[in-house]
């Protein structure tokens, strides 16, 4: 977990630094503002019932690529390329 837990608004503040010039970059602002947290393991109780649920997750991902590739296509030709 961040030290910060309210990454969305960090993020923005680093962009916003480095839009400004504040920061040089956006690698130097998150070195000068972003601090790790406390690293957490998922129990290892539950490590069947997450391989189960991404295995469900692989499966369904597989099943609806289809539905968005024509999509994508369809994005680029509006778009002109």
């Amino acid at each position: 977990m961040p030290a910060i837990p309210d990454t969305t608004a960090l993020g923005a503040a680093v962009v916003a630094g480095v839009a400004v010039g504040y920061f040089p970059s956006l690698r130097a602002g998150a070195a000068a503002w972003v601090r790790p947290g406390v690293q957490q393991e998922p129990e290892p109780e539950g490590r069947a019932l997450y391989a189960e649920a991404y295995e469900r997750f692989l499966a369904l991902a597989a099943a609806v690529r289809p539905l968005f590739s024509g999509s994508a296509r369809a994005g680029r030709a509006k778009s002109g390329q």
